[in-house]
């Protein structure tokens, strides 16, 4: 018997809150956290960046003028979108943002901006930046192998640093890989064949599975890549772990791997070194820059394909377009 209570009936057990209102019910913290974190690996880790990037910039505006972000009208939301536009913002990024909105609406278990009633005010909104500022991308300037070799033939033959860097152009060329991709290849991704180099891309932006792809890395007669990653390897006295390393004062090379950022700040420190325009460059030019070469020189497309493990053909279609523009051209029999 309770002796507070008089009663002879077993106490009951206090009811736990729900551990996070992001899961109803009786469930427990850890778990409830392990959900989370499963949800969280069905995005890819640099859209999640972009998001909170997106998401921290929209706060911010939301608390310049007095606004709540959480829940946003749609018409406060196409204002924002308006504003950003007006700043000159690339419309894939404004879509980028407006996705991040409806993203951190859901994560609060309420319904995106996009799905209220009013919606159509950010679809005007949108139509109307499309109609004004145009949707066609910047496109930044392929890498191609004859731009490559000039930037390589600049780069001092010794010191730590300029061999990473030679080794990273040339192999960012090579491999056609992305630069988050360079920046986490590992030396046992990588498998010595008699025609060149096997490479395992454990993931990718069209892998968000983890199957894994292999592609094949020739050892090249001009750019040479694998000759100059083995210098930069030996240098570096890399024997397992990230290939291409931070650099510390002094040439040290640390066993931090290059972030994707670096990978293209070394090819644009590199192509300004020549005399080429910096800002031109960027991530994805050595990828582009294989691309653009093998249109040119009369690769398949199936080949191309393989390299890059694009999804579609039709990316792969606009480089051969592209190197084909005035071959056999229309207006060539009478201009």
């Amino acid at each position: 018997m309770d002796d507070a209570t008089g009663d002879d009936r077993p106490p009951s057990l206090p009811v736990p809150a729900p551990a996070d209102p992001w899961l109803p019910g009786l469930l427990v913290a850890d778990e409830v956290e392990a959900a989370r974190r499963y949800v969280e690996a069905a995005m890819a880790p640099a859209t999640l960046r972009a998001y909170a990037n997106d998401w921290e910039l929209y706060t911010r505006w939301c608390a310049n003028r007095g606004l709540e972000p959480l829940p946003s009208a749609p018409a406060q939301v196409a204002t924002f979108l308006a504003h950003q536009a007006d700043l000159g913002l690339a419309v894939p990024t404004i879509e980028r943002r407006l996705a991040a909105i409806g993203h951190h609406h859901k994560r609060a278990r309420l319904p995106a901006p996009t799905a209220m009633p009013d919606a159509l005010a950010i679809g005007q909104t949108l139509r109307g930046i499309r109609r004004t500022h145009g949707t066609a991308p910047k496109r930044k300037r392929a890498a191609t192998h004859d731009l490559v070799r000039t930037i390589l033939e600049a780069i001092p033959e010794s010191g730590a640093r300029n061999l990473r860097d030679r080794a990273l152009i040339a192999f960012g060329l090579a491999s056609a890989m992305r630069r988050s991709e360079l920046a986490a290849l590992r030396l046992e991704h990588l498998t010595r064949a008699e025609d060149g180099l096997r490479v395992l891309i454990p993931r990718s932006k069209t892998d968000q599975e983890g199957e894994g792809r292999t592609i094949a890395v020739p050892r090249g007669l001009r750019i040479r890549p694998l000759i100059l990653l083995e210098a930069w390897l030996q240098a570096g006295g890399i024997g397992e772990g990230f290939v291409f390393r931070r650099m510390r004062k002094g040439d040290r090379v640390t066993g931090a791997a290059l972030s994707g950022e670096a990978v293209a700040l070394v090819l644009k420190e590199r192509a300004a070194a020549v005399g080429l325009d910096a800002a031109e460059f960027g991530a994805h030019s050595l990828r582009a820059g294989f691309l653009t070469s093998a249109a040119a020189t009369g690769a398949s497309l199936f080949k191309m394909r393989d390299q890059s493990r694009h999804e579609s053909l039709d990316v792969l279609a606009g480089y051969v377009r592209d190197a084909d523009l005035f071959k056999d051209h229309a207006g060539a029999g009478f201009l």
